[in-house]
């Protein structure tokens, strides 16, 4: 992942193990971004019993995958082509098929059958992003 990606806001994870002065965040580890370097991020964390924060370096992040039971938590319900909340995600063969992202998430706009590019929604950071600018709101995480 290169920092050009992500906003104030998103979440990413842990692509390692990493040491917030007395605890430890494992591989995996979700967190949300709080400020921005050139190579690194300030990261909020829930690691074990408590949220920590640290400095760490892009180097060391990835993003989220979406999946149903993540865009189910985060406030979308399932549709018969896709997912729906203020926008609507919908699968490849609906929007855009190349033959090969069948099961990849596009964005819709009031269920037009048109993909705003054909790059595919596949990360949590991407799905906050395209949210926030098209409705001006931020993807609340629960």
């Amino acid at each position: 992942m290169e920092s050009n990606e992500i906003r104030l806001g998103n979440y990413i994870r842990l692509a390692e193990d990493f040491k917030f002065v007395e605890t430890n965040a494992p591989f995996g580890t979700a967190c949300k971004v709080e400020a921005i370097k050139r190579n690194s991020l300030y990261l909020e964390c829930k690691a074990g019993d408590g949220v920590c924060y640290g400095e760490v370096p892009v180097a060391i992040i990835e993003p989220i995958p979406l999946t149903e039971e993540l865009l189910l938590k985060i406030g979308f319900t399932n549709e018969y082509h896709g997912f729906c909340n203020d926008i609507e995600l919908s699968y490849g063969r609906y929007l855009y098929n190349d033959g090969v992202n069948d099961d990849k998430l596009f964005v819709s706009i009031n269920s037009a059958e048109y993909s705003l590019s054909n790059i595919p929604v596949e990360y949590l950071h991407q799905l906050q992003n395209v949210y926030f600018t098209l409705t001006g709101k931020e993807l609340v995480i629960i």
